[in-house]
């Protein structure tokens, strides 16, 4: 059975991405996304993520490996058109583009103590 798989890249611009399928390292073809159809990809897969058996980890481990944004934009509007009540928090990531996170009052509460506590903290950086 033929080993098939992706490869990625960036046209000479960098305006571009260039998705390749190969078949036991052979191109067989290749698709060209501009940077809008490239989120689009990005976010119908974290749709696909999301429901998968296999399930995203509820709880971060101890001391994660997890790739960082460092000095991500950040926004909290005063509304928001989400169906529930909450406080929106929305972060920017470089890759992933504006992600939004729907917070009940208490945990929004309870997330800026833990960032006023660890702001004014030297120690290093624990899991709140």
């Amino acid at each position: 059975m033929a080993n098939m798989s992706l490869r990625f890249g960036l046209s000479e611009n960098r305006e571009e991405a260039i998705i390749e399928l190969c078949e036991d390292e052979k191109p067989l073809g290749h698709i060209i996304s501009d940077a809008a159809s490239l989120e689009g990809l990005i976010r119908e897969l974290a749709k696909l993520r999301r429901i998968m058996s296999d399930r995203v980890p509820a709880d971060l481990d101890p001391m994660p490996r997890i790739e960082t944004e460092a000095y991500p934009a950040w926004r909290v509007p005063d509304t928001h058109n989400a169906p529930v009540p909450g406080v929106m928090l929305c972060l920017r990531h470089s890759g992933l583009g504006w992600l939004g996170f729907l917070l009940e009052r208490d945990r929004a509460a309870q997330i800026g103590e833990a960032l006023q506590r660890h702001s004014r903290s030297p120690s290093p950086d624990t899991a709140a």
